[in-house]
């Protein structure tokens, strides 16, 4: 069964954190018939709201798999009853709840603003906006051209303890290019300022044209990105939309704002 990294890292998981805990009986794979599998997934159920479908997708690949190759004689997952997958339950922020977030990175001194409003605003998952790089802008057209992102390396926990970053190519619909926001562009315009004029100064520093740049002047992570958004989203609520970064870009409509504004005009029309 061939999967690419990222994606073998999340069978990973659902095999050692959902399936094997509830494994009672242990048959040989001819005798894996679509009763134990049913039951099987029937038993992670309450695990989590995707937890089913999750299950029955990969035990479904792993008998084609071992059918297509020749380990079984029957294809038993013909037998088992289709599992749809969970509509997602997207809540986009209030207009008042957005007003209270922009204000509060606004005012975050850890200097992550322009990571959240290249999600909120302009949609781009972590990878994408990590991936960033000065190449990727043209502050005269105020066009973003997304065809990379910034990744971890599919590696398993078991393989190394301490996955790599780097930058992978886009392929497909994500790689695109669209303007953005008058108030995203000088965002961009003074991080990279910003991550230059350092450079400048530190000659011993390499700068590889990001513009997500940490505080330890390397490419920022997405264990970063987390962290930043657990107090912001603390302050202001006790329940909301998502407590993850990667969860910014599906709270907020970019098209609800025009390229023509700016962050105060959103703010003070609110």
């Amino acid at each position: 069964m061939s999967t690419s990294g990222s994606t073998k890292v999340k069978y990973h998981w659902i095999i050692y954190h959902i399936i094997l805990p509830r494994v009672t009986a242990d048959p040989l794979l001819p005798y894996a018939d679509a009763e134990y599998i049913e039951n099987l997934i029937e038993s992670c159920r309450n695990y989590c709201a995707s937890a089913e479908y999750a299950v029955y997708k990969l035990l479904y690949r792993i008998l084609y798999s071992a059918w297509n190759q020749g380990f079984l004689e029957i294809y038993p997952a013909a037998d088992i009853t289709e599992h749809k997958e969970p509509k997602s339950s997207l809540r986009i922020y209030t207009k008042e709840q957005l007003k209270l977030f922009l204000n509060a990175i606004h005012e975050d001194p850890y200097a992550h603003r322009l990571e959240f409003l290249l999600a909120l605003f302009c949609g781009l998952r972590p990878g994408e906006i990590l991936g960033l790089t000065y190449n990727n802008f043209d502050s005269s057209t105020q066009t973003l051209n997304i065809h990379k992102q910034y990744t971890k390396d599919g590696r398993l926990p078991s393989e190394s303890a301490d996955p790599k970053y780097s930058c992978k190519k886009l392929e497909g619909e994500r790689y695109r290019s669209f303007q953005i926001p008058d108030f995203v562009c000088e965002e961009l315009v003074l991080r990279q300022e910003k991550n230059m004029c350092f450079f400048r100064t530190h000659p011993d520093k390499k700068d590889n044209g990001n513009f997500c740049i940490s505080s330890r002047w390397k490419v920022k992570t997405l264990e970063t990105l987390n962290q930043c958004v657990q107090p912001v989203y603390c302050s202001l609520y006790s329940s909301g939309p998502r407590k993850t970064f990667h969860g910014q870009r599906d709270c907020q409509r970019p098209d609800e704002y025009p390229c023509k504004s700016s962050i105060f005009r959103i703010l003070q029309g609110m």
